[in-house]
């Protein structure tokens, strides 16, 4: 992929490109190359990946995509499939009163 797309995601500097299309089951790696061409170039900004997925990590403590879990009790994060999570989460919760 060598073409991306400027859209406005956390600022008006992101650049944006689809990799689902090259993703295949098992293990992927991501390699991102930077051509700086000027000594104010450089890479100041994270890099995010964003979609409907979850992280866990494995017994070896490496990170694995899965499915973002659909429940949780409240309590001090992270949250199951979440650890690096940065943004807004919204929980709600059904009582009946009788």
């Amino acid at each position: 992929m060598k073409d991306l797309d400027q859209n406005f995601f956390y600022d008006h500097r992101n650049l944006m490109g689809d990799v689902q299309s090259y993703l295949k089951q098992g293990k992927n790696v991501l390699r991102i190359e930077v051509k700086v061409e000027h000594d104010w170039d450089g890479v100041i900004d994270a890099l995010y990946l964003t979609g409907d997925f979850g992280v866990s990590f494995n017994n070896l403590h490496q990170p694995i995509l899965n499915s973002p879990a659909a429940s949780s009790t409240i309590h001090q994060g992270p949250y199951n499939g979440y650890p690096f999570y940065a943004g807004t989460m919204s929980f709600s919760q059904k009582i009946t009163l009788d």
